[in-house]
């Protein structure tokens, strides 16, 4: 799903009546929370009506309490103050008013779209995008909507031509400022000369093994035909004829808060055995981007990091994107606020949405794994910059669980593939604290003994000559290919491409000698 935020501006009488509805459409997502939290086994149907009924007088219909109440019940089940703890502690000691109080709690009012009212029941959008129109119980409300260029632009006045069709369904949802669209991105689709969406639809549940909610297409349906032709029907920017995946080949991705590693992966052989492994590229994202970057800076740099990975994908017709999950719960609370800061806030969520999104419209499939022990298997194995030997493992595992759904995570130990990097190797040695990897039986057991060892040379070494036992970064002036460091995006834009030169060989030799 993909969602466009736009500005509005709308005449006085119009705020006070958005203002209206959207106190009752707060007072009833706030009702039917309360509600659920009392008896979760409460019918949404049965409570709808009932909240419709108390609430009716603010002038919304049944449609928008419905939209409330399935709000309501996607909140998290934990503590919530609807307005904000902090502003509530505020009103308390009567630091702000009532009526402050009252606009703090106020919550942006949804309209779930709908395929057969033209894409919603309550707004429309004009030919040209610059207005739309807010229905509800026959009272309009006028927003005017200022011009978009780019790609938002693009799509808006896709979607005012697509929407009367009655093949796509688009969400609003309206706070004091914006207004936010909500569709499927692959509504946008380029169709075959002679097909419409609902049949595309219908081919690719079918292909899928998946059955269609509702009742089943007799053997005599047709579909609808739409009012714009196959031919003149707009297609997402973004759009990009799929291209023939390579059998055993994967783009693993391991995300920083500073950087990315990109690996292209292969493995015809055994997903599980490392030896069958073969490193076909390697790329390091730099993001670079300011703790004072604007929101949009920040969502442009890691939308072009995500069309960086899609475009690696489709040049070694890699036919999947690997990813590791779990990012969310990731929280720092140091005393280094820096630390903190850089870790707790950056934007995980919006790289994975922007991926998944360019890769749906490219034809290529995105999965995660779990990341336990990638970066010390990738950088004992992989003779690459640590972000990249994390996506080589990252990479392998995606390959591993597309062949067999109930394959673990780790893959097969073999001692004689561990090298760790030189630096490292050196300082363990002389120290006498290096592991004997042929007496550890698991890739558990090898992670506590690096550890172990880690531990013990950072106590014995000054902080300024501390090594660790991950690869090294690279920098752009350490590289001496002249065409390895591009720039992510235009010339103003933070964040480079670092392109890791690697040896690749035959098969049957090892996978660390690929890296090389």
């Amino acid at each position: 799903m993909q969602t466009v935020s736009i500005p509005y501006k709308a005449s006085t009488e119009g705020r006070s009546v958005l203002t209206r509805w959207r106190q009752g459409y707060g007072a009833i997502v706030r009702s039917a929370c309360q509600a659920l939290r009392r008896d979760p086994s409460t019918p949404l149907k049965v409570l709808t009506s009932a909240l419709y009924d108390r609430h009716r007088s603010n002038g919304i219909d049944h449609w928008l309490a419905h939209c409330a109440v399935l709000e309501a019940a996607a909140l998290p089940n934990k503590s919530i103050v609807f307005g904000g703890k902090k502003n509530l502690l505020r009103r308390q000691k009567g630091l702000i008013s009532n009526t402050e109080w009252k606009t703090m709690r106020l919550r942006p009012m949804t309209s779930i779209g709908v395929r057969n009212f033209n894409g919603n029941r309550h707004f429309r959008l004009s030919e040209n995008g610059r207005v739309c129109t807010l229905t509800v119980h026959k009272v309009p409300v006028t927003l005017t909507l200022p011009e978009m260029h780019g790609t938002w632009g693009k799509l808006i006045r896709a979607l005012t031509i697509v929407a009367p069709d009655k093949e796509v369904s688009i969400q609003f949802r309206i706070d004091n400022s914006h207004l936010h669209l909500t569709f499927n991105e692959m509504d946008l689709r380029r169709l075959a000369p002679g097909e419409t969406l609902t049949l595309a639809r219908d081919r690719e549940l079918v292909a899928s093994g998946r059955r269609a909610r509702g009742r089943g297409r007799g053997p005599g349906y047709v579909a609808p035909r739409p009012k714009t032709p196959a031919a003149d029907r707009p297609v997402h920017p973004q759009w990009l004829a799929p291209v023939p995946a390579a059998p055993g080949r994967c783009v693993g991705i391991d995300l920083n808060p500073n950087f990315i590693g990109l690996t292209v992966l292969e493995n015809r052989g055994n997903p599980n055995d490392l030896s069958d492994c073969r490193v076909l590229a390697g790329h390091c994202i730099t993001l670079d981007i300011p703790a004072s970057a604007s929101d949009d800076a920040t969502r442009e740099v890691l939308s072009r990091a995500a069309g960086h990975a899609v475009r690696l994908a489709r040049a070694w017709n890699a036919g999947l994107i690997t990813l590791e999950h779990g990012l969310g719960k990731l929280r720092s609370r140091t005393k280094n606020h820096a630390v903190n800061r850089t870790i707790n806030f950056w934007g995980r969520t919006i790289i994975l949405a922007s991926l998944t999104r360019r890769a749906g419209l490219a034809g290529v499939s995105v999965s995660t794994v779990p990341a336990a022990y990638s970066s010390t298997i990738g950088n004992m194995v992989f003779d690459l910059p640590d972000p990249c030997a994390a996506a080589a493992e990252i990479a392998r595992r995606g390959l591993a669980r597309a062949s067999d759904r109930e394959s673990g995570i780790l893959p097969d130990y073999d001692p004689a593939l561990i090298q760790p990097h030189d630096l490292w190797k050196d300082r363990a040695t002389e120290q006498g604290l290096l592991p004997d990897f042929g007496r550890v039986g698991s890739w558990v057991e090898c992670h506590g003994e690096i550890k172990t060892a880690q531990i013990a040379l950072s106590r014995l070494n000054r902080r300024d000559a501390r090594v660790g036992y991950r690869r090294p970064l690279p920098r752009p002036t350490d590289v001496t290919h002249p065409w390895s460091v591009v720039g992510l995006g235009r010339h103003k834009t933070p964040g480079m491409v670092m392109k890791i030169p690697v040896v690749m060989g035959k098969m049957d030799t090892p996978s660390t000698q690929y890296a090389r």
